[in-house]
């Protein structure tokens, strides 16, 4: 094995120093952006109520665009409080009369600095106790443990101390990945042992990465993706099995924004438990 040489200049009688020889300007580049790289800012997290709360049994976070799109079926009634990061608002609570729920809406996507935050102050705030939630999944990057025998992409789940029989959906299992503020959520309540049962609906695009930084705004972010009206209402009959109500799901068309959801009368279809 030939040993390496260094060259030198025949007239010098020492050999010159590293730095004259190579000049490694990335690394100084590398420590002056360490130095001037600001820490993220501590995440400060309220809840600032506009009425007095009344304890609900469950909670449903709605994420996202999934969230915000199943919000345009549902009558949500008045804000009843708004959540806060560090200033900004980020989200709003609403008590709607079909349930015995606490919704949550929560339409900005947060940095992921403040995603422990923001799950573990919602749980121990208000301790529900069953923990519901509404995201969407990336059908480019899902990986499915078997072929598909049809293009039907379903609607799929995640449980933590519950066992819930859905009527039409399918687990998401490993080795596939949340990069949401669920994946925040999960974590707490299997260590608190809450029961908890994340429903996602399929989307056509990959989930846009984490921002560096807050980014709100007044109305919200624009709604990509649309759901067939079909999937929403096996979706929404799956989220009533999870919050133990009774309610269809049906966009109003007449005003934009949320819509209205129509309790079920009796002799409707689905009455008794007829989705359990």
């Amino acid at each position: 094995m030939e040993a390496k040489t260094r060259e030198v200049e025949p007239l010098q009688d020492t050999v010159p120093p590293r730095h004259q020889i190579e000049s490694d300007e990335s690394e100084d580049e590398d420590l002056d952006t360490h130095h001037n790289r600001q820490l993220p800012p501590t995440p400060l997290v309220n809840i600032n109520w506009i009425d007095s709360y009344v304890q609900k049994s469950n909670v449903l976070v709605a994420l996202h665009e999934a969230g915000q799109y199943w919000a345009q079926g549902v009558i949500l009634g008045d804000i009843h409080g708004k959540l806060i990061l560090n200033t900004i608002e980020i989200g709003n609570f609403y008590t709607p009369q079909w349930a015995d729920v606490l919704v949550i809406i929560i339409t900005t996507r947060v940095p992921l600095y403040a995603m422990h935050t923001i799950a573990s102050t919602i749980i121990s705030c208000i301790q529900p106790k069953c923990l519901s939630m509404i995201d969407s999944y990336p059908l480019p990057s899902c990986i499915l443990p078997l072929p598909q025998k049809s293009n039907k992409q379903p609607i799929r789940y995640l449980q933590t101390y519950r066992k819930l029989q859905l009527p039409s959906a399918e687990l998401f299992s490993p080795p596939n990945m949340l990069q949401s503020l669920a994946a925040a959520f999960l974590p707490l309540a299997e260590f608190k042992k809450l029961p908890s049962t994340l429903l996602l609906l399929p989307s056509s695009h990959m989930t846009p990465p984490t921002p560096p930084r807050i980014i709100s705004s007044p109305f919200g972010p624009p709604i990509r993706e649309e759901w067939e009206p079909r999937v929403m209402e096996e979706f929404h009959r799956n989220l009533d099995v999870a919050l133990g109500s009774q309610s269809t799901w049906k966009v109003n068309k007449d005003t934009s924004g949320f819509g209205k959801v129509r309790p079920l009368r009796r002799g409707d279809v689905g009455e008794g438990g007829m989705y359990l």
